[in-house]
């Protein structure tokens, strides 16, 4: 099962070389770099790329110092592609399985110089200094270089100062382990960063996500990075809330027959912030929603992967919907029928909501 998916916006600027566009940070950020297409050159508002660093592929070896990051020319356009032959010192890429051509994301392919650096900026206008935030995205891995190189994935740094100096986030250095040299995707979970100063409102935060030249092979592994989301944690214990950004979910382990329970209350807060991913819960049920609190969707009828339970919401109308599959040996109704309900009220995007259903 797919869970919501949050759609939101992210701001910075840039100083000395070129000023990217800065999208407005309120809070929360989101970017899956759909938005530009299967053949566009521009990246999303407040993105760009910087190449031409001072150095070689061995310039980087162990690690990418912080009096490195600064600098680069920023790039004129970006390169759209499903193949992962070309590189570049310079640009970067919009990279895409060719398999699932809509699903975006923005890459790099470094080759001669020391490496590239994907930017974000950001301006706070949350209308109060910040000083901590939540970071996640996915590093998607296209292609398995001959030999692994030395410095997998992307190492995030900030800047509070137009880039003059930067600051690494050593909690999500990549390693060969979580972004091994193979194909697929590697995640990375929501790493809180406190920021050596405050980030002042109308301030402008800049976040990089540097590329390693490496020396043992080229073209490197090729990369991009995908469901970008930066938020400000909820300060207040007990007032906390979990993100949901690409396919994420908690679970709460596996089913169990001990409870039973002949009646039961699914509950939750939640707040939207995105379209979401749609599924079913199975003939004669709900048939297009997000879901909420659910357990199981609509794999199938009258089997063992039936959707026991399902609160979400109806995609077409966001309104709160819901459905109960009856279970065998219940006197009066049919194994398997469903139950769905659909509510009154249309959910709004950015508000939070106590719901209920039993």
């Amino acid at each position: 099962m797919k869970a919501l998916r949050p759609l939101l916006v992210f701001l910075s600027a840039l100083a000395c070389a070129g000023i990217a566009h800065a999208v407005n940070f309120n809070g929360t950020y989101t970017e899956n770099f759909d938005s530009m297409g299967t053949a566009g050159t521009t990246p999303p508002s407040g993105w760009s790329v910087y190449g031409a660093f001072t150095g070689s592929s061995t310039t980087w070896t162990s690690t990418i110092p912080a009096s490195g990051v600064a600098g680069g020319t920023q790039t004129t356009a970006l390169t759209a592609a499903t193949a992962f032959t070309a590189t570049s010192n310079t640009n970067g890429f919009n990279y895409a399985l060719s398999s699932a051509t809509s699903d975006r994301s923005l890459g790099s392919s470094p080759t001669t110089g020391p490496g590239v650096a994907l930017q974000l900026s950001l301006t706070n206008t949350s209308g109060a200094a910040i000083n901590t935030l939540q970071v996640s995205y996915d590093i998607r891995r296209f292609t398995a270089a001959a030999s692994a190189n030395e410095l997998p994935g992307y190492w995030l740094y900030y800047s509070l100062d137009n880039g003059a100096t930067w600051t690494n986030v050593a909690a999500v250095n990549p390693t060969i382990t979580n972004v091994p040299n193979t194909t697929g995707v590697t995640v990375i979970a929501p790493a809180t960063i406190t920021l050596g100063n405050a980030w002042a409102n109308n301030a402008t935060l800049l976040l990089r996500w540097m590329d390693d030249n490496s020396q043992q092979t080229s073209p490197d592994q090729v990369m991009g990075l995908d469901n970008v989301t930066v938020s400000t944690p909820a300060s207040i214990a007990g007032s906390q809330a979990l993100l949901f950004n690409g396919n994420r979910y908690v679970t709460m382990g596996a089913a169990t027959s001990t409870l039973g329970a002949s009646s039961l209350t699914l509950e939750c807060w939640f707040k939207r912030t995105g379209a979401g991913t749609s599924t079913t819960t199975g003939t004669g049920g709900v048939t297009n929603a997000i879901p909420l609190v659910t357990k199981g969707r609509g794999e199938a009828d009258g089997s063992n992967v039936d959707c026991n339970y399902f609160l979400g919401i109806d995609a077409t109308t966001n309104k709160l919907c819901a459905d109960f599959e009856a279970q065998a040996g219940v006197s009066g109704i049919t194994a398997g029928q469903n139950y769905p309900i659909l509510g009154n009220t249309a959910i709004q995007n950015d508000t939070w909501y106590h719901v209920a259903v039993s």
